[in-house]
């Protein structure tokens, strides 16, 4: 029996026969029931904002952009496959970027506008077809505003820089006039950044969190995938920046208990479950390492969910999301998070863009490393360091 009951009573779809897989759904449907249910599709009207003390003020005002757009960048593939319906989403999309209508959600115009514009450019080149062709032409040309917009909002020197490449990336694959200083220069920089061990800095230092799955492996690797065959210059980067990201996969799948917690390490906690965004990407792209089959990030993903969103106080009234990482803790939420910030969980979801009969979801489920570790079966592999040269990686001894 699913751990996630559907919100919709009798109107519901029936879930497909692989227990794993409609437990995805259930919680994609959970996420999603709050939005939803707003009416005419006006998420201002209806999303509550909690923030911790100290929160920042002009940030509340962000709180249903960041919500919405964090939402669809988890759905997106399940979206553009059709796993889910994309038509109340394009009257969401419709109302938040119309500065005729009461929802309209590009305003204040702060540089949290430029990390939630980023997330729904990823979200776009994702499913082209669900969240840009089938779009009408109006809500197209005022999204389009936005993201141009968009370059008046200056990035901090970290992994902020990606934030705009990441823009300019769908601009150019939208066929729109695109800038490629931004994006080499927020590619070169983390690769001067490169701390080794495919961890990179946020920024000139390392930070001891979770922004190497959260941000910066999952932008570099989808900046590299659009731009890398246009600009020369970045084409030799793409298989390093793919051999870091799976040794770093790696390295997070070893972090999960065999109960789902894993360690509290540094800032974004609020985020949950999409603390292993890095996983769910690999998974949806097929690149994970060879160490890691599919079925076993599968565990991984659906552990971890389990443990962050089924406590008691994970969801507030209304059914949306609340903070915390371990039920509701508005307090571990940094000054810039609020309630639309923590739909950065839906990010677990992106294997749902795969066919239902990809090993993924077909296959005996995996055991987790850690689970093998401690229990009477207790064999693993060995772990070690990525070699430096991680253009042909090999394993340091």
């Amino acid at each position: 029996m699913s751990r996630w009951p559907f919100p919709f009573g009798s109107s519901a779809k029936p879930l497909p026969p692989h227990p794993d897989r409609a437990e995805y759904l259930a919680i994609a449907e959970k996420l999603m029931q709050p939005f939803l249910a707003a009416p005419a599709g006006n998420i201002r009207a209806v999303m509550p904002i909690d923030m911790p003390t100290g929160g920042q003020a002009k940030l509340r005002g962000t709180g249903p952009l960041e919500g919405l757009c964090r939402m669809i960048a988890g759905i997106a593939p399940a979206l553009e496959a059709r796993v889910l319906d994309y038509t109340p989403w394009h009257r969401m999309l419709a109302v938040a970027f119309d500065p005729a209508s009461d929802g309209y959600l590009v305003r204040p115009q702060t540089n949290q506008t430029l990390v939630e514009l980023a997330l729904l450019a990823q979200a776009i080149i994702a499913a082209p077809n669900a969240l840009w062709k089938t779009l009408p032409e109006t809500t197209r040309t005022h999204m389009l505003s936005a993201f141009v917009a968009s370059r008046k909002l200056r990035p901090w020197r970290n992994n902020w820089l990606l934030f705009a490449a990441m823009i300019e990336a769908l601009l150019f694959r939208l066929g729109q006039d695109w800038d490629a200083m931004r994006v080499e220069y927020a590619v070169e920089q983390h690769m001067a950044w490169y701390k080794g061990d495919g961890v990179y800095g946020d920024g000139a230092s390392f930070h001891a969190d979770y922004y190497n799955s959260i941000m910066i492996h999952p932008l570099m690797l989808d900046v590299l995938r659009v731009l890398s065959p246009e600009m020369r210059t970045l084409k030799h980067h793409q298989p390093i920046v793919l051999a870091r990201a799976r040794r770093y996969a790696e390295t997070l799948e070893r972090l999960i208990a065999p109960d789902g917690s894993f360690p509290p390490l540094g800032r974004s906690l609020a985020y949950r479950c999409g603390l292993f965004h890095l996983l769910s990407r690999l998974a949806l792209y097929d690149q994970l390492p060879p160490s890691l089959p599919p079925t076993q990030i599968r565990t991984a993903l659906l552990s971890i969910a389990r443990r962050t969103l089924l406590t008691q106080g994970s969801f507030g009234p209304g059914g949306w999301l609340t903070i915390g990482l371990n039920g509701r803790d508005v307090e571990l939420g940094e000054q810039y998070i609020n309630s639309g910030s923590v739909y950065f969980a839906s990010l677990v979801l992106l294997p749902l863009g795969l066919p239902e009969q990809h090993p993924f979801w077909v296959d005996p489920p995996g055991v987790l490393t850690q689970t093998r570790l401690w229990s009477e079966a207790n064999e693993i592999p060995r772990d070690a360091a990525m070699s430096e040269d991680v253009a042909s990686p090999k394993r340091s001894r």
